[in-house]
């Protein structure tokens, strides 16, 4: 880059010499305009100028705002144009000021009027032009004829903020050479150059000393700049390796070493009475009895000795039996004559047996039970008859599907034998019908024939008849309607039901009569239903019937369903019950004589002579109703209950009692109940029953407390939110909302033990976090809601690791003996024989061994022989069964 005291110079010298050239081409400043001289007069960029001049950059003279001299310019050569002189490179106009002048051409020039005419002056050789293009290694500077011209300037080189590159000039060229390759650098993380003008991690592994260090499965590496370590295959065996045991160390794909399960890493015991075996990754040697080895044959031991297995006697056949007994001898046996072959030696369906002869051939039976294969027919059956196939005809009318809907007694299937057995019956006129050759068809009805009942509406003045087989409507003023109405008549006129009011005086109801306009007067006998006493013959009306008296009191009523008595006679309400809820509000319910039964002997003072003003929603029956169901209208207030009354509070607007305290009556019940907007209120019980109950609205009684009096003292809640019942121990009756344990329950507030373990969902009587604990019966054997350790063998809540399971007291440990297992790797012991199921204390892999006591006798988990003369798991040949030694033998 050039320095600024080089361009100062440079701008100094332009600026004298445009004063220069300004005063020799004006002749001095006689001859120059007011313009002329504001245009050309040296500034600052401070501000000399005059108004709607601006210093120009460059030059350091005024030129006119909004010209292109308002960017530099300036210039050494003057020229000019006369309209009339013809001199110049073409008219650039007359002028009077310089601002009358076109802009200049070049940044190397500026705009003059001399003379009165316009004309340009190039700035001097060496001025640098206003715009320069930053690191490109040149200067833009003016060749003093007006023109702009490229000058090398190594000095001004391109930065490109890169560490690992040199940024210099070559004779006027940019370059970035990379730096060398592994200098040290910063930039980005980086630490070494790449030798491409890149800051990177890496240029090498050796440069990734930082990693963990190379070994079989893991090596360190340089990609891209980057370190990172590289894997070795998943699966490729390490070098350090222990022979016969069934397992193979590997890489795991993501630098570790891992053990899996090879079945040729055999464990080779150097017996030939012997398997060498892998299950899995366990390694085993079982015997190998009935082997042929260099003594003869191998045993159930493992061990080389004479004749031991039935094979080793001949092929057996279902006829010929070959055994080998006791003292390595074999024998021969022949079923007893009339021993059926096996399935595979039989020929289904030819109504024969073969049998074994008693003498090691065979005979054939007839075998009526053997039947024939199906020909084909669903009319036929298909049977034996002396062992001989037949195929019989099936008796008419057997359903049947091949070819149509039943069987006609011939061995065919046919659409039908009677007509009723026809899909398509027809339409109410039509009659379906079967012909000769068991084809179903229609006929018409003769026309004008009525439609059955069933297709006829009644008392419509209308009649359903056939015609051609479909139906016609016709009038039928005979078919009256029927409004159920005593004072209407019912007729019909041109085929349209009509109902003219009955004659006044026409009898009606019970006893009553027309009045001639449509209506009834009559009054109700008791147990018929009323609005008022005057529609009663008795004159009153209770419980929505007319009834024998007033009924009032409490617990009265004068419905059956609610007395026990008649519906229309007055009587008490059945004990326990309270339908009208006189005596909710004390939590009470009638008692069977007309009152309501108040617990621990509580006495209630009598009630009040007029309603009390606190009773907003009115008295009944001795119950002062206080009514805040209003949004927010009884919010954080005091809600005193009147002495004397019982009292109901209603709480179900928004925030309708949020923050408030009910303080209940002495000796009178006091009921609050919430629906919604009860959060944080307090009920102070006094010495009458008491009770709060929360609907199912979300958080209806959300941080709600019951202060528990003397009396009785519940809550009941259905909702999401559960109140809190404060010193029910003072009551005579405590209840509340809180679940018993085993109840099943989402959280703890939920629960009178405060504990609802996430894993069982139901209360319980402790947190039971501890691992192998349950609070469910199904898990511990005990009762649900008691925390105890969970049943040995059993992982409910999958929290043991690998194959391990819960050992029954608290802890995870492998498998007992008898326990349930799949896999060897479940047992304590590594035996888990498929057969039976069950972790054993020996693999019990042969012949007549089990480990479960409904099969040997002894304790499950135990290897014994199977009980003699059975065999439940069918090992042995043909009819042997197990003797009780480990060995197959004829029963």
């Amino acid at each position: 880059m050039r320095p600024s005291g080089e361009i100062r110079a440079h701008s100094l010298a332009a600026i004298t010499t445009i004063a220069v050239l300004v005063l020799a081409i004006s002749g001095g400043c006689e001859g120059a305009s007011l313009d002329e001289l504001l245009a050309n007069k040296a500034c600052t960029p401070e501000g000399d100028c005059a108004e709607g001049y601006v210093c120009h950059p460059a030059t350091k003279m005024c030129v006119v705002e909004g010209t292109a001299l308002d960017g530099g310019g300036g210039g050494a050569t003057t020229t000019t144009t006369s309209s009339s002189s013809g001199g110049g490179e073409g008219g650039m106009g007359p002028c009077t000021s310089v601002t009358q002048c076109p802009p200049p051409r070049s940044d190397c020039e500026v705009q003059v009027c001399i003379g009165g005419e316009c004309g340009t002056t190039g700035l001097p050789m060496g001025t640098m032009a206003p715009v320069q293009t930053a690191g490109d290694c040149k200067d833009r500077i003016c060749d003093g004829l007006g023109s702009v011209i490229d000058q090398n300037d190594d000095d001004d080189i391109p930065v490109d903020d890169e560490e690992c590159t040199q940024d210099m000039c070559t004779s006027g060229l940019p370059d970035n050479f990379p730096q060398p390759l592994g200098m040290q650098c910063a930039m980005g993380g980086g630490e070494f150059c790449d030798g491409m003008g890149l800051c990177v991690e890496c240029n090498a592994r050796s440069d990734c000393d930082m990693l963990p260090p190379d070994d079989e499965c893991q090596q360190r590496a340089c990609i891209d700049g980057h370190c990172m370590m590289e894997f070795t295959a998943a699966n490729t065996p390490v070098s350090l390796q222990t022979t016969g045991d069934c397992k193979e160390r590997v890489c795991n794909g993501t630098g570790g070493i891992m053990t899996i399960a090879v079945g040729i890493d055999l464990p080779d015991d150097k017996n030939e009475c012997t398997s060498d075996l892998c299950t899995g990754d366990v390694p085993s040697n079982p015997a190998l009895p009935g082997s042929s080895c260099s003594a003869g044959t191998c045993n159930a031991s493992g061990q080389c000795v004479g004749c031991t297995t039935d094979a080793q006697c001949g092929a057996s056949t279902a006829c010929v039996v070959r055994t080998c007994e006791a003292g390595g001898i074999c024998t021969i046996t022949y079923p007893p004559a009339g021993t059926p072959l096996p399935s595979g030696g039989q020929t289904p369906g030819d109504c024969a047996e073969l049998q074994c002869n008693g003498n090691g051939g065979t005979q054939t039976a007839a075998d009526n039970n053997d039947d024939p294969p199906d020909d084909g027919s669903d009319c036929t059956d298909d049977i034996c008859v002396n062992g001989s196939p037949q195929h019989p005809s099936l008796l008419l009318d057997t359903p049947c599907a091949s070819s149509g809907v039943v069987c006609d007694g011939a061995g065919s299937c046919v659409e039908c034998n009677n007509p009723t057995q026809c899909a398509n019956q027809g339409t109410v006129c039509q009659t379906a019908t079967c012909g000769g050759s068991h084809t179903c068809g229609l006929t018409d009805l003769p026309n004008g024939t009525a439609a059955p009942p069933a297709a006829q509406t009644n008392g419509n003045c209308q009649i359903l008849v056939c015609n051609a087989g479909a139906l016609q409507t016709m009038n039928d003023d005979s078919d009256l309607p029927n409004d159920l109405d005593d004072c209407t008549l019912d007729s019909c006129n041109a085929g349209l039901p009509t109902h003219p009011n009955a004659p006044s005086g026409s009898p009606c109801g019970n006893g009553g009569s027309c009045d001639g306009s449509g209506s009834c007067s009559v009054l109700g006998p008791n147990g018929s239903a009323c609005v008022s006493g005057s529609q009663c013959t008795s004159g009153s009306c209770a419980d929505g019937v007319c009834c024998n008296t007033d009924c009032t009191g409490f617990c009265r009523s004068c419905l059956g369903s609610q007395t026990g008595g008649t519906t229309g006679t007055c009587g008490d309400v059945l004990s326990g019950e309270d339908p009208a809820l006189e005596c909710m509000a004390m939590n009470q319910v009638c008692d069977g004589d007309g009152a309501c039964w108040f617990d621990c002997g509580a006495t209630p003072t009598p009630p009040a002579l007029s309603c009390p003003a606190a009773c907003t929603g009115g008295c009944a029956g001795g119950t002062c109703f206080i009514d805040c169901n209003a949004g927010g209208a009884c919010d954080l207030m005091t809600i005193a209950c009147p002495a004397g009354f019982a009292c109901e509070v209603q709480c179900a607007g928004s925030a309708s009692c949020a923050g408030s305290t009910v303080v209940c009556p002495d000796y009178y019940g006091c009921n609050v109940v919430c629906n919604s907007g009860c959060n944080n209120l307090d009920v102070q019980c006094g010495t009458g029953a008491c009770s709060l109950s929360c609907g199912n609205a979300n958080n209806a009684c959300q941080n709600t407390e019951l202060y528990c009096g003397s009396n009785s003292c519940e809550a009941s809640c259905s909702g999401s939110s559960f109140p809190t019942l404060v010193n029910p121990a003072t009551a005579c009756l405590a209840q509340s909302c809180a679940l018993a344990n085993g109840t099943p329950c989402m959280s703890g507030a939920q629960c009178a033990s405060g504990y609802c373990p996430t894993q069982d969902g139901v209360c319980c009587d402790a947190p039971c976090s501890g691992s192998c604990h349950s609070c469910k019966a199904m898990d511990t054997g005990g009762t649900t809601g008691t925390c105890l350790p969970v049943l040995s063998g059993g992982d409910p809540n999958q929290e043991c690791a690998g194959a391990l399971t819960c050992n029954g007291s608290g802890g995870c440990a492998l498998k007992a003996a008898g326990e349930p297992c799949m896999m060897n790797n479940e047992c304590a012991s590594g035996y888990c024989p498929s057969q039976d199921g069950v972790c054993c204390d020996t693999a019990c892999n042969t012949k007549c061994l089990s480990c479960l006591q409904a099969q040997t006798g002894q304790p499950t988990g135990t290897c014994d022989d199977v009980t003699a003369g059975t065999d439940p798991q069918a090992e042995c040949p043909g009819a042997k069964v197990c003797g009780g030694a480990g060995q197959c033998v004829n029963p």
